[in-house]
């Protein structure tokens, strides 16, 4: 499995690094923190952050360490290279907890990510979002994204149809 880099300093005070796997439980806490502070998400969604050890198996689990105070704020999965399927990549649950936000480490993560999938000799970048996170639906905008409406048939947590975007 092979990364672009293992760690970046993505400002005086924000190191962006491979979560080690002890700090798995901190990095839910984070996310739960990132999805729950400012917008809604089902039980299922939620409990689904708390994973990590699950989805480590397949992605590389991704964590913005403050510096000055050893904390989690922001993260982002994105795939092991044989999980790049039809020169198609993606990330997910990418999450900026309430002491990370108004940094730019959201749009930070998503170069990283655009980075990964190419570095990894992926095409195109497929990822799908709620339709209430407007927030991160700008985000996606703003590096090029475009939504697919014909490919939204995605529908998780009691009927929700997720958005489609592609780089």
């Amino acid at each position: 499995m092979t990364t672009s880099v293992d760690t970046a300093l993505l400002d005086p005070d924000h190191l962006l690094r491979l979560a080690d796997p002890s700090e798995y439980g901190a990095y839910g806490e984070m996310l739960d923190d990132a999805f729950t502070t400012g917008c809604w998400v089902t039980e299922e969604y939620r409990a689904g952050l708390h994973q990590i050890a699950r989805r480590a198996k397949s992605s590389f689990v991704w964590v913005v360490e403050q510096l000055s105070s050893h904390e989690l704020v922001a993260g982002i999965l994105t795939p092991h290279p044989d999980e790049i399927r039809g020169g198609i990549s993606t990330f997910n649950i990418l999450g900026v907890a309430t002491a990370g936000r108004g940094l730019g480490l959201g749009h930070k993560l998503v170069e990283h990510a655009i980075a990964q999938a190419r570095y990894n000799g992926a095409e195109s970048l497929s990822i799908n979002s709620s339709p209430h996170m407007t927030h991160a639906h700008r985000l996606y905008y703003q590096h090029g994204f475009v939504r697919r409406i014909e490919r939204e048939t995605k529908v998780v947590d009691r009927g929700q149809r997720l958005f489609s975007f592609e780089l």
